[in-house]
């Protein structure tokens, strides 16, 4: 198998069989199988009964080297044939992306740690594996190119990662999204990519695009990108998107140590926002923030004329971090008396008390379900009540 860092002279593929450079003396020693080119040997069949004779009964089963070659070469012989039905003709570039999605298909075989696995590549083999994603509608990328995507690790000065920051960033910008190019992003958990990625879906208008780019960095987010997400939801235009943005701060408040201070911006961007929906966004969060100052805007809320404010309180109370502000929810559960935000409210405090994430001694879970029993107005509220008790641990 060539080298993905060195040059490959281009030739012309003369069959869509496995080559026979792809297939060495150990994989065949592996295999158990003669080399292409060489005569197969005769096979036990009722036409050579002699040889049927001399097998052993028992078949070995395959060692653990064998079932490794096997995959090997299934891999490649799957991406031969892909590339050849993306390549119209040979060239060096259609050379060296085989060259490249072959060693990919070794490398992912190998029984290593994902991130030990490699795939040399200069700028120039970068460029060819990521203009290889770009097929036409009716040809799919075959799997082996996101792979060497994966593994890629640079021979030369290349910042792999930004590079493919770019490529996506102008698939973006054309209103395209290669879903499993953004998938790279996950796989290889550099926390790099995800400012440029999060500037980018601020402003964008390409949804799918926007959406996907921000699940994945949730994934590999870290707490100094919070102020990125909180931009996404102060900034866009698109519920959807600022709804994922929503999603990917509340992950990261839940998980932060230091929420007070992460909540100190979500006051600020509550002050200074105009947008009713944004609004509604940085009250939720505000509940999982868990500040004194927090605590005021949701109360008020709680408090206001609007039905969608007082939800968003609602909700912000039950991912309260703490159990602080469960008896002021009950409080004001009692006092509505519009049927749907009541509703909206008593799933709220059923929620709370359910949360699975939330450590209380014995005697405050007896004490929170029995009041949120005595609020409980009608026969499915008390069901409701009895159910979600049932389905929590013993003590509770």
């Amino acid at each position: 198998m060539a080298s993905a860092s060195k040059s490959v002279t281009p030739v012309a593929p003369k069959s869509t069989a496995v080559p026979k450079a792809a297939i060495g003396p150990k994989l065949v020693q592996a295999l158990g199988t003669a080399p292409v080119g060489h005569a197969p040997a005769p096979l036990a069949t009722a036409a050579h009964p002699e040889l049927a004779q001399h097998d052993n009964p028992k078949r070995r089963p395959l060692s653990k080297e064998a079932k490794i070659a096997i995959k090997t070469v299934g891999a490649i012989v799957v991406a031969i044939l892909a590339l050849i039905l993306i390549g119209k003709a040979p060239s060096e570039s259609v050379s060296a992306l085989n060259s490249l999605v072959l060693t990919a298909a070794t490398e992912e075989a190998k029984n290593i740690p994902d991130d030990e696995k490699t795939v040399p590549v200069t700028k120039a083999e970068l460029d060819i594996l990521l203009n290889a994603t770009l097929k036409p509608n009716a040809t799919k990328t075959p799997d082996q190119v996101y792979t060497a995507l994966w593994y890629a690790k640079s021979t030369d000065e290349t910042d792999v990662d930004a590079a493919i920051v770019t490529f996506v960033l102008k698939q973006f910008t054309n209103d395209l999204c290669d879903m499993q190019l953004i998938d790279v992003f996950r796989k290889r958990k550099n926390p790099a990519v995800v400012p440029p990625l999060l500037e980018f879906c601020r402003t964008t208008g390409n949804v799918k695009a926007a959406k996907a780019a921000i699940a994945t960095c949730r994934t590999i987010a870290a707490e100094k990108d919070f102020a990125k997400f909180i931009e996404i939801v102060d900034f866009t235009g698109n519920d959807s998107i600022r709804q994922a943005a929503e999603d990917s701060a509340a992950d990261i408040l839940r998980k932060s140590i230091n929420r007070q201070s992460l909540g100190a911006k979500l006051v600020a961007s509550f002050h200074t926002a105009s947008n009713a929906e944004v609004r509604l966004s940085l009250i939720r969060l505000l509940g999982c923030s868990g500040s004194i100052k927090a605590a005021d805007i949701i109360k008020k809320a709680l408090a206001s004329d609007n039905k969608n404010e007082q939800l968003a309180a609602a909700v912000g109370l039950a991912s309260w971090p703490d159990d602080a502000m469960f008896e002021s929810l009950l409080d004001y559960l009692g006092s509505v008396t519009d049927e749907p935000t009541r509703k909206m409210l008593f799933d709220a405090c059923v929620r709370f008390v359910a949360n699975p994430d939330r450590t209380r001694p014995p005697e405050i879970n007896v004490k929170f379900w029995t009041l949120l029993d005595d609020n409980a107005k009608s026969p499915a509220e008390k069901d409701q009540v009895a159910r979600a008790r049932a389905g929590t641990k013993p003590n509770k």
